[in-house]
């Protein structure tokens, strides 16, 4: 029987590298679309500016979304501390993703939905462990909130921490590729 081990190694290597590639196919219409949606989203003028950075980091991570993914895992924790003990600042940092445009908003929501399921194909065990630390640690922080706060945001949910979360990712991003550029002169 523990000679079977590494055979089942191989045999899940097999299984998941196979998975993987199919999902890297199947998600490729969703990147063309994610493209073509978010740039006629950076041409819209009811776009606020702050937003079009985080545009621009959603299309920019089309294809692999990893080290905000991993950044998410440790932050959602800190971002539900945040809830918990300040909501009144977690909903102010909310205010920087609204968009008075309906249009806007809409455009914005389906850009967000898209690069959602880009990443789900790209990372799928890892966005799985950020939804339901997003699920857990914030519900319970919004509970906290309400109960021992009175304060309960109508912003504050799931959109709205992965939008942080991802917004997040944006100065990881920016901070390793500075490191990298400065390791390369």
């Amino acid at each position: 029987m523990s000679n079977l081990i590494p055979l089942f190694f191989v045999f899940a290597l097999v299984v998941w590298t196979w998975a993987a590639t199919r999902l890297q196919r199947a998600a490729q219409p969703l990147r063309i679309e994610l493209a073509e949606k978010g740039e006629r989203l950076l041409g819209d003028k009811d776009l606020p500016e702050p937003l079009r950075d985080f545009v621009r980091f959603l299309l920019d991570t089309a294809f692999s979304n990893l080290a905000a993914l991993v950044f998410g895992v440790f932050y959602v924790p800190y971002l539900a501390v945040s809830i918990a003990i300040s909501p009144e600042r977690v909903t102010n940092d909310l205010r920087r993703f609204q968009i008075p445009n309906p249009e806007t908003r809409a455009a914005f929501n389906d850009v967000m939905r898209l690069h959602d399921r880009v990443t789900l194909a790209n990372h799928p065990i890892l966005l799985l462990v950020v939804e339901i630390e997003i699920l857990f640690f914030v519900g319970i922080a919004i509970l906290f909130a309400a109960i021992f706060r009175e304060a309960v945001s109508p912003e504050m949910g799931r959109d709205a921490a992965m939008d942080l979360v991802d917004e997040t990712g944006i100065l990881v991003r920016k901070h390793l590729s500075r490191r990298r550029l400065a390791y390369a002169q």
